[in-house]
């Protein structure tokens, strides 16, 4: 529920979903490819006691979001709206297993692999950013089948 928070947060004040991306790949970068694993999971690594984004301190605004989702304001047995909506999101899809991968309302079949994940969601652009060219070209690269690079 957090991260749907904060992803409406980002997305309603700060107008821009690369913040929340990179903020949350930054902890997990921290929590688990600099130096090592360094915790098992990710409440062990996010300190939910502080949210900042872009340098403003948004933990009531997370909290809030979350307390207020629930039927009977922060009463956690009773129905919540947020997962309700993605219980209605992902039954509209027919989503068997959650989580589940949707790229533009489709769900993905594929392997579930950086790679083939990245090659998914690029097909999907209309107008490709430049990352997907770069990945496509890794890719060959690592390959083989790309030697100048």
């Amino acid at each position: 529920m957090r991260e749907k928070c904060l992803h409406d947060l980002v997305t309603s004040k700060y107008k821009d979903e690369g913040v929340l991306f990179w903020t949350f790949f930054s902890y997990l970068d921290e929590c688990f490819v600099e130096n090592g694993p360094k915790v098992n999971s990710l409440d062990e690594c996010f300190d939910w006691s502080t949210v900042k984004i872009n340098g403003n301190e948004e933990v009531k605004n997370v909290n809030q979001c979350v307390d207020s989702s629930f039927v009977n304001f922060a009463n956690y047995t009773s129905d919540n709206s947020i997962l309700s909506a993605d219980k209605n999101w992902s039954d509209g899809l027919g989503l068997k297993f959650h989580p589940s991968i949707v790229v533009n309302n489709v769900t993905y079949q594929g392997d579930i692999s950086g790679n083939q994940l990245a090659f998914a969601i690029c097909a999907a652009f209309k107008e490709k950013p430049d990352e997907c060219d770069l990945s496509w070209k890794i890719q060959a690269f690592t390959q083989g089948v790309l030697t100048d690079f």
